[in-house]
Formats: structure tokens, sequence, C-alpha cells
């Protein structure tokens, strides 16, 4: 393999394993690469075991490669999450209580709400463990089903634990944002939980940087007009932003 088709090869694996799916046709529009080409690199992903092809795709393959998938998204548009992470918690005022759902730029809120005297509801196990030693915060970890891909918690259990509790906000990130379909996640089993989550608060707000404006995920959470604000950051487009003012949600638009 030679040294540009070595870079491609890898950018395309990091690619898959932050975004854990990716389409033919995607692959080939980002790198600017044939799709014959693409196909041939996907081929020696499954090869290598870091992927599962499916007709046009592939997919993260397997839990410890899916654990660095989580890593990767982690440490992927940082500044941008950190941004959004704090007009997220701009929001939250002193004796609030908060619901916080998994993912990373939720988790990003955690590094700014030290010293707050809050009770926070979550499926989020890395939410959990950042907060629960805060001394001025009740850390409520919701029951259920680990995912241990995610870290979070979910299922029957989850939603039959928040039947009695009520949030001032809940803070949902997303897999992608459909302009249509709204809120989508790559997880039917999670949609159940979510929602629960999303009904059980005041007000809704969505933490998405601008890579998730696009089509994708398995599954929708939630229309646009369900949500009261999405939290975004400086480099999403004018266009998409008029598309969802029709939906009558509150935009911010975090900091540089």
């Amino acid at each position: 393999m030679n040294k540009s088709a070595s870079l491609k090869y890898r950018e395309v694996l990091e690619y898959i394993l932050v975004n854990q799916k990716a389409t033919v046709q995607e692959l080939s529009s980002i790198f600017f690469l044939s799709e014959s080409t693409v196909r041939r690199v996907l081929s020696e992903l499954e090869k290598e075991n870091f992927i599962e092809r499916f007709h046009g795709g592939a997919v993260v393959k397997g839990a410890d490669i899916k654990s660095e998938a989580l890593n990767k998204r982690k440490n992927y548009m940082t500044r941008q999450k950190a941004a959004i992470a704090l007009k997220a918690v701009s929001f939250i005022k002193d004796g609030m209580t908060v619901i916080m759902l998994g993912g990373t730029t939720v988790h990003a809120m955690c590094q700014y709400l030290k010293g707050r005297h809050l009770t926070v509801i979550t499926t989020s196990i890395p939410v959990a463990n950042d907060l629960m030693l805060e001394p001025n915060m009740k850390i409520i970890l919701l029951g259920g089903i680990i995912n241990p891909q995610e870290y979070e918690v979910r299922g029957a259990m989850t939603k039959a634990s928040l039947e009695r509790l009520r949030a001032d906000l809940v803070f949902v990130g997303a897999t992608n944002i459909h302009e249509q379909h709204g809120l989508m996640t790559d997880d039917p089993d999670a949609v159940d939980t979510y929602r629960a989550c999303l009904e059980s608060a005041d007000r809704k707000l969505l933490l998405a940087d601008s890579t998730k404006f696009r089509p994708g995920g398995a599954a929708v959470v939630a229309r646009l007009d369900e949500l009261d604000d999405i939290i975004t950051d400086y480099q999403i487009s004018e266009a998409t932003i008029q598309k969802l003012k029709l939906a009558n949600i509150n935009i911010h638009i975090a900091s540089k």
C-alpha cells in the first residue's frame, strides 16, 4: 500500500470509528475517492476485523472497537463541544433538577458544573462518575441495562425509574439531526429511554455540533418541534439555521 493509499485507509477507518457507520457514497464524497476505491478500502478494513460491511456501507465491529469509537468521538470536535457545553450550563440555575443523557457533548458539561448546587438525574455512567463527589450535588443514576459501548443505562427499568421524577431541564445529544424527521439515533433500543427523559422535563435542550445536521440514524427520538432549544457551534450553516427556525426552535450559537 503506497503512502497516499495508507493515509486514505487511516482516514476512512477513523471516520467510521467516530461515526460508527458510513455509506460508500458518503465516504466517496468526503474523501474524493471513487466508489470502487472505497469498496477496496472497506474490504481491507473488514479483513483486519475493524468493520462489518453491509450493502452500500460499513459499521464498526466488536465491543473493543466500539469502545475505541466512543473515545474517538470524545476527542472529535472537542473545542466546539466544549463551547456548546459551556453555553448549555448557562441555562442552569442553582437549585434546579436537570436530566443529563449520554453522549460526549452532554458529558462535556461536567467540567463546568463543579461547585454548583443541583440535582442531576442521568443515564450516563461517565456523568455520574464525574459529579458524584461534588458536595452540593445530588446525583441520581437511573437503573437499567448498561450499554457497554456507550457507558449508559437504558431499557424498561430506566423508563420505569423516571415515573416519579421531574426535572426543570433535560440535555440530550444526537447521532444526527434530520431536517424532516428530527432527532435521530442509531440505536432503536434507546428511543423509549430518551423519550421518557424528554417527557420528564419542562424544557428540552438539544446539544449538537454542526457536523450532526445531516441525514442518518436508524430511529426517530423526537421531532424538531418537540424540542425547545438547540445549542450548536458557529460552523452551522445559515441555511440550516433558517430550516430549524421553521420548527419554532430557539437556536443558540456557542462562541468560538
